[in-house]
C-alpha cells in the first residue's frame, strides 16, 4: 500500500513538473520548448497506465482500448502542434477516436447502463445548451470543418455525459465518478477553448495557456478514474465488450 502510494505521489510529482515546464514554454513563447514538452504530457501518462493497470486475461480487450485511446491523444497531440487546418483535422480525427475509447469504457462503468434520474436529465439540457450555443457562435467561420466538428462536438458531449452518468450506477464511488465526471468537463472546456481561439483568432498567450492547462489536467484525472475503477475490479474491463 505505500509502495503504491509512494508511486502515485512520485507520478504525480513528475506529471505536474512537465505539466508547468509546458506552460511556461508557452508562457515564453518558446516554439521548440512547447513542442518537446506537449507531448511528454500523454507520453508520462501512458507510462503511469502500463505500470499501475491490472492487466488480467479477461479484461485484455479493454485494456486495449485504453491504451489505444492514451496512443490517439498522444498522436492528437503530435498533429496540433503544426499550424494548419488539415493537420487540425487529423488532429481532430485521433480525439474522435479518443473520445469512441473513453465512451466505450464508461458505459462500462455504468455497467452498460443509463440511467434517466435528474441529475442526467439535467446534464443532457446543459451539454447540449453548451454545445449548440459554441456551434452557433463559430458556424460562420468554421468553413469545410463544420461537419467534422458538429460530429465531433457530439461525441465529445456523450462522453461527457456517459462520465456523469457514472455517479448513477450503484458500482462506482464517489471519488471516482469525480474524477471521470471531472476530467470530461475540463476535457470540454479545453476543446471549446481551443475552439475559441482557433476560430475566433483569440491567440493570446493566456487563452493558449488555458486551453493546456484543462487539457493536462482532463487527461490526468480520466486516467486515474479509469485506473482506479478498473483496479477495484469494477466491470469497466469485462470478459466481452
Amino acid at each position: 500500500m505505500n509502495n503504491k502510494l509512494t508511486q502515485n505521489n512520485f507520478f504525480l510529482i513528475i506529471y505536474g513538473i512537465l505539466l508547468v515546464t509546458h506552460l511556461t514554454g508557452i508562457y515564453l513563447t518558446n516554439t521548440i520548448f512547447v513542442t518537446i514538452t506537449k507531448p511528454m504530457l500523454v507520453g508520462s501518462l501512458i507510462i503511469y497506465a502500463c505500470f499501475t493497470s491490472r492487466e488480467k486475461a479477461n479484461y485484455k480487450s479493454s485494456v486495449a482500448i485504453f491504451r489505444a485511446a492514451l496512443i490517439a491523444s498522444l498522436l492528437g497531440d503530435i498533429l496540433l502542434i503544426p499550424q494548419g487546418d488539415n493537420f487540425f483535422l487529423l488532429g481532430l480525427a485521433s480525439f474522435f477516436v479518443v473520445h469512441i475509447c473513453y465512451i466505450t469504457l464508461l458505459f462500462n462503468v455504468a455497467q452498460r447502463k443509463f440511467y434517466f434520474n435528474v441529475i442526467n436529465i439535467v446534464a443532457i439540457s446543459l451539454i447540449t445548451i453548451l454545445i449548440a450555443s459554441l456551434l452557433t457562435l463559430l458556424w460562420s467561420t468554421m468553413s469545410y470543418l463544420r461537419i467534422p466538428i458538429l460530429i465531433y462536438s457530439i461525441t465529445i458531449g456523450l462522453m461527457a455525459l456517459l462520465a456523469i452518468n457514472s455517479a448513477s450506477s450503484p458500482v462506482v464511488s464517489f471519488d471516482k465518478a469525480t474524477l471521470l465526471t471531472s476530467g470530461s468537463l475540463l476535457f470540454i472546456i479545453s476543446d471549446a477553448s481551443l475552439g475559441l481561439h482557433k476560430f475566433l483568432h483569440l491567440e493570446s498567450v493566456l487563452s493558449h495557456i488555458f486551453v493546456m492547462l484543462t487539457y493536462g489536467l482532463a487527461q490526468l484525472l480520466l486516467v486515474k478514474g479509469f485506473l482506479r475503477t478498473s483496479n477495484s475490479n469494477l466491470p469497466i474491463f469485462p470478459k466481452t465488450i
